[in-house]
């Protein structure tokens, strides 16, 4: 069963993170790197959704954290963002990876301004597609 009130305020921390600081290009970021760099890099986890979802302290609490390396871990064991989103949120696998994969090509190709606004027609149509209202706009 979708957990769409937890997902919400998953949601909510991911519209937070500045537009420049959320990065889809690749399944894996490295944390450290991450916060030392300021550029994307292509191996750990903190760029993306779930890997800044794993490090606010309510996710945490779920189980849903990332170890020193930036990886992302679900009750103290390496998961992979499908698995963490499917626990965590009660998500079936193709909805868990449609919602947090890396950008596809398409997406790549739409001329946005930022992997936010990818993310957020997702989040849009992932929400009306089950008939549930989207506070998020397409921006």
């Amino acid at each position: 069963m979708i957990k769409w009130d937890l997902l919400r305020e998953a949601l909510a921390i991911v519209d937070g993170v500045p537009d420049e600081r959320l990065w889809m290009g690749a399944i894996n970021h490295n944390l450290y790197a991450w916060q030392n760099s300021n550029v994307p890099t292509d191996c750990g986890t903190v760029g993306c959704a779930i890997g800044w979802i794993s490090m606010h302290p309510k996710f945490n609490a779920l189980g849903l954290t990332s170890d020193n390396m930036g990886r992302l871990m679900l009750d103290g064991n390496l998961c992979t963002f499908v698995a963490a989103a499917e626990k965590v949120f009660g998500l079936p696998k193709a909805d868990a990876l449609r919602l947090f994969e890396p950008l596809t090509a398409e997406e790549e190709n739409l001329g946005l301004r930022c992997d936010k606004q990818a993310f957020r027609i997702r989040v849009v149509d992932f929400f009306t597609g089950y008939g549930h209202p989207c506070k998020w706009e397409v921006a």
